[in-house]
């Protein structure tokens, strides 16, 4: 479970309160930009398969050739911006597979809104690796 010091947010931080790296290093991301977009999923055309389902699982194959915006910063480090759409989605949600980033490098989840949840930063292997 989530332990919670606050309750706003149940503890949790946003893009508002959060410094993230394309904001500390002055990168100006375009979340308009897509990298990936998902088509518009008929929710009549999807069998629940669970009692109280609240979701879909829909596959998205990111390789190299994937349209990311790539920032070069004055340190040498980068910073490498994936945004997924899905058009019509109340939410979307990230499930990564054989996830391992190189000693340094880190990765954040978050939504386009201000006060969206950041989840993150996530090393190595992930928050359970």
């Amino acid at each position: 479970g989530i332990l919670s010091t606050s309750s706003k947010n149940a503890g949790m931080h946003t893009r508002a309160d959060t410094l993230l790296p394309s904001a500390r290093y002055g990168a100006h991301v375009d979340l308009n930009q897509a990298s990936v977009t998902l088509d518009w999923l008929d929710i009549r055309s999807v069998t629940m398969r669970a009692p109280n389902q609240i979701g879909v699982n829909r596959s998205v194959a990111v390789s190299a050739k994937t349209r990311a915006q790539k920032f070069v910063n004055s340190d040498g480090s980068q910073i490498t911006v994936l945004v997924i759409k899905s058009s019509g989605a109340s939410g979307v949600g990230v499930h990564f597979r054989n996830f391992a980033l190189a000693a340094g490098e880190e990765v954040y989840v978050y939504g386009s809104a201000v006060d969206s949840i950041v989840c993150g930063p996530y090393t190595n292997k992930g928050p359970w690796g």
